[in-house]
């Protein structure tokens, strides 16, 4: 079985350097393919051309994009030939048996059964206050990798002593057989940054078979702050982007609308709360503006068996 690592970058060529592709490096059992689609600066082109010499054994494709992770992610798909894409960020950083545990993973399961396997992807964790409220407002919180009734996930991804499970919902950082992308690509809906675009991507591929959760594979996500969105920019998208999984995802009844309000309630008052201690009000002010477009009509919904590019529509 071959695997490749498909990395999407934009305006980051120290981070895919320093990161992700030097964690590639280290590897006990390297990738067969790497596929680097960029956009912006031609410097993640010189660094993904140093990174190929020094790896000769490892074939190595770099594709200029158009900006928009999921439009990256999809091209990347195009250009990848091995059996299994495990995608990354250009902050990741594999512990070193990282893709050795993912292949065992996929080696221990029949091919019809499983369709992806996610590592644990380690990052700072929320306080214990912080946590709670979390789970009280069903916003993304610790738990059994699921699809909550407010449109938001539990993640099992950074749970200490998390044992091997099937999860419902998968993080950017998975790894997929790519008999899945016969059927399935990232909706180009999600464009730009990106926001819950992969958890949806997750729940579609879980029509084909199971995602298992292997916690002996190990990374690191480091949130790097560079080249990260405009605050209210990022208000408005979590708002807006919330919305289109939940009326792809969720039945249209009145308990789950109720959720998803309560929810979007609960991100409202940290917004107020952040911007009372901060000073910095964008992201409360990008919020409103996305409450505002769901109750004008304004905010993008998907058709009931929407395209993964609305431009192919």
């Amino acid at each position: 079985m071959t695997l490749a690592c498909v990395i999407c970058t934009k305006d980051r060529p120290a981070e895919l350097a320093s990161t992700a592709l030097a964690s590639i490096e280290r590897q006990t059992r390297p990738p067969d393919e790497v596929v680097v689609a960029y956009a912006g600066s031609e410097e993640a082109a010189h660094v993904t051309a140093e990174f190929a010499t020094r790896n000769p054994a490892v074939r190595v494709r770099c594709i200029r994009c158009a900006p928009g992770l999921t439009r990256q992610r999809n091209a990347a798909i195009d250009a990848a030939t091995a059996d299994v894409l495990f995608f990354l960020d250009d902050d990741i950083r594999l512990e070193p048996d990282c893709i050795a545990e993912i292949l065992d993973a996929f080696a221990r399961h029949p091919a019809g059964e499983l369709i992806a396997v996610s590592p644990m992807i380690r990052e700072p964790r929320l306080g214990p206050l912080n946590r709670f409220v979390h789970r009280i407002f069903m916003l993304p919180h610790e738990g059994d990798g699921v699809l909550l009734p407010s449109g938001h996930t539990s993640a099992p991804f950074s749970l200490p002593n998390a044992p091997e499970m099937r999860i419902e919902i998968a993080a950017g950082c998975c790894a997929y057989r790519r008999s899945v992308f016969d059927a399935e690509r990232f909706d180009a809906f999600f464009s730009g940054y990106g926001y819950m675009e992969d958890r949806e991507f997750s729940l579609r591929a879980r029509r084909h078979g199971d995602i298992l959760l292997a916690p002996r594979a190990v990374t690191h996500h480091l949130q790097t702050p560079c080249a990260r969105i405009d605050k209210e920019r990022l208000g408005r998208m979590m708002v807006v982007n919330h919305w289109y999984v939940a009326q792809r995802h969720l039945p249209h009844d009145w308990v789950h609308r109720l959720c998803f309000a309560w929810s979007e309630f609960g991100y409202g008052v940290f917004h107020l709360l952040r911007g009372l201690r901060r000073g910095d009000w964008r992201q409360l002010r990008g919020w409103r503006q996305g409450i505002r477009d769901i109750r004008r009509g304004d905010a993008p919904k998907p058709a009931p068996d929407a395209p993964d590019d609305p431009e192919s529509a």
